[in-house]
């Protein structure tokens, strides 16, 4: 890639007064971006080193290439995988068991409306539920603990919230991709973004099929030696930049796509936000990018690490045993062998074997104590990190403890991964709405999968937009995770009388007996499928003999109370009453005993012989 001028990287690119043409904006941006990391060239070499820690691997390049990895320097001349080094990777043993704890959550957006009206809280409703089924199918879920790991290792971790094909789509991006002038960022909000990314040159084609012949005359990538265009990799670094507006009705907001000697695209950006979620591992002091568990554990790495390999070559240099024979002993040399049970004649002293301490205690004490005020320092524990029960642990009150405190421990970090989930979601609804503006072709209607089955939602119907709602973000359980403390935090609900067995069957949700639960649960379903379709549809289909009566009587009187206070329609809630009292009628009709038929002759009027109850014989005491 060429090099631009320092006049242009100074050219406000987004200005369109101070550009000749959409061509002389990508070479600015293309300039701005040369002249960012010329003044910020310790970021990517941080952002590497932290990559390596984590890693325990030689990474040459956080933006592909073919020198992604190189060889570990040995002295000893082996390769990278025969690298014999005793190593103890502190840093991914806490990450790991952190990031493992995030992927167990998954939290879901829920939304509150400022609209009194009934028509508004259920307008919020398939909202949650529109999100619920974004997340699936875009697979956030699988992303958010990828991301967190990021945030971990790099301080930032970053997602992308795009359209693609008609289809919203969430995809990781590396840490090492974005950048942001450190001028503009000295406050943690900078106004341009800029993202380098390297791209296959026949996908960018197909995206921007009227400048193939430029794309072809792009220079090659060759951020090392050896990287290079080859036949089965062919890639084009294309630089893409973002600048917000100044004011919500500016038109100075901008967004640029451009490759070497080319713009590839230009209009306008009316959002106030990037098209980025940040997770930030720990906020920082000044600037945009976070810090990292790598960056606060280095030096007890690099510590651990050297006592490791003293500890290794004291063990191979004094680890082995000397055999001292008296000088004038009569003791064949030869009979000192390895062999089991070999038999040694000595005439004189005794041979002996001395074997020395070849480290001294207090190296191990101290290597002990580095690896102990790492996990403190991050707040995890040794049996956590390897996947034991701390012992006393046993009951689920001592578990939901210990987690409350863990959780008071991370509880800074907690809220930045909730706001994290928060701005994707918000990501996700601010490109459907723009896709809906625009008339572009989306697939707007999501399936949420729920206990009772899928459910389709379109957000085309939702009649919300983003000033009529408040978001919040909760645990999809907020139970025990072990199954032992799930089923006392359950016992412990029943007893108290908040909730009835089949409730709480219903929250255990053990995976071996779903198939029991689902057909026990089927009775709760069927009602609430019937209210639903009254509640949102006004299909009534009266209640039939096969479902049980007395439990429809009882749940559809409370979901009627509720919806009374939400301020649903009379006309929804008189499909609810004529329900209740359907099925109230059915009852009694099925629990009133059955009328006799009278014998022939009988005069009418005359009431049927009415069974007599057995005599039972008389035990009279002696």
């Amino acid at each position: 890639m060429q090099q631009y001028s320092n006049a242009l990287a100074q050219t406000p690119w987004w200005l369109t007064d101070a550009m000749q043409s959409k061509e002389q904006s990508g070479a600015a941006v293309i300039a701005a971006m040369q002249s960012i990391r010329s003044r910020d060239t310790s970021r990517l070499d941080r952002l590497t080193i932290h990559a390596r820690l984590y890693a325990g691997r030689n990474i040459l390049s956080l933006t592909g290439g073919s020198s992604i990895l190189g060889a570990y320097p040995n002295p000893m001349g082996m390769s990278l995988w025969e690298d014999d080094r005793i190593r103890y990777n502190i840093i991914q043993s806490i990450i790991d068991t952190l990031t493992a704890r995030v992927g167990k959550v998954r939290p879901m957006p829920t939304y509150i409306t400022d609209s009194g009206d009934w028509y508004g809280k259920r307008a919020a409703q398939d909202l949650e539920t529109w999100t619920e089924g974004t997340f699936y199918q875009t697979k956030f879920y699988d992303l958010i603990p990828i991301v967190f790991r990021d945030a971990a290792w790099a301080g930032t971790g970053i997602a992308h919230v795009f359209r693609e094909h008609g289809r919203i789509k969430i995809e990781r991006v590396i840490p090492g991709e974005l950048w942001v002038d450190p001028t503009d960022a000295a406050f943690g909000d900078p106004r341009s973004l800029y993202r380098v990314k390297r791209m296959d040159q026949w996908q960018l084609k197909s995206m921007f099929p009227q400048y193939r012949e430029q794309i072809d005359a792009a220079g090659a990538v060759t951020e090392y030696p050896s990287d290079a265009r080859t036949p089965n990799s062919q890639q084009v670094e294309v630089i893409e930049a973002w600048h917000l507006p100044s004011a919500p009705k500016a038109k100075d907001g901008r967004h640029v796509i451009a490759i070497d000697g080319q713009t590839l695209l230009y209009e306008d950006w009316n959002r106030p936000t990037f098209p980025f979620a940040f997770l930030q591992w720990s906020p920082p002091v000044a600037g945009f990018w976070g810090q990292g568990a790598s960056e606060r554990l280095k030096f007890i790495q690099v510590e651990i690490n050297v006592i490791l390999q003293r500890i290794q070559e004291s063990f191979r240099l004094l680890a082995k045993p000397t055999v001292y024979v008296e000088e004038g002993s009569k003791v064949v040399k030869a009979h000192l062998n390895n062999m089991v049970g070999s038999i040694l004649t000595y005439r004189g002293t005794q041979p002996f074997v001395v074997t020395p301490q070849t480290v001294h205690p207090e190296v191990f004490s101290q290597l002990d104590r580095l690896i102990a005020r790492a996990y403190i320092q991050e707040g995890v524990t040794e049996l956590s990190a390897g996947g034991r029960v701390e012992p006393g642990l046993e009951s689920g009150k001592a578990i939901r403890t210990k987690d409350d405190i863990e959780t008071d421990r991370f509880s800074i970090l907690s809220r930045q991964t909730e706001s994290f989930v928060m701005d994707v979601a918000e990501l996700c609804h601010t490109e459907a709405r723009e896709a809906l503006e625009a008339r572009e072709p989306l697939e707007g209607t999501v399936l949420s999968h729920r206990r009772r089955g899928a459910r389709k939602v379109s957000f085309e119907d939702i009649k919300l937009t983003s000033d009529q709602y408040v978001m919040h973000v909760f645990p999809t359980s907020a139970l025990a995770r072990t199954p032992q403390a799930r089923l006392e935090d359950v016992q412990d609900m029943m007893a108290a009388g908040l909730i009835d067995p089949l409730v709480g069957r219903r929250l255990l949700d053990f995976p071996d007996t779903q198939y029991e639960d689902d057909v026990d649960f089927a009775p709760l379903d069927y009602i609430d499928w019937r209210v639903s379709e009254m509640l949102e549809h006004g299909n009534y289909e009266a209640p039939n003999a096969l479902q049980s009566l007395d439990l429809t009587v009882k749940r559809v009187q409370r979901i009627w109370q509720r919806e009374a206070v939400n301020g649903c329609p009379e006309d929804r809630l008189d499909l609810l009453k004529r329900y209740i009292d359907d099925a109230a009628e059915m009852l009694l009709a099925a629990q009133a005993p059955p009328t006799q038929a009278l014998p022939a002759g009988a005069p009418p009027g005359q009431l049927p012989p009415q069974p007599q109850a057995p005599q039972l014989p008389v035990q009279v005491a002696a």
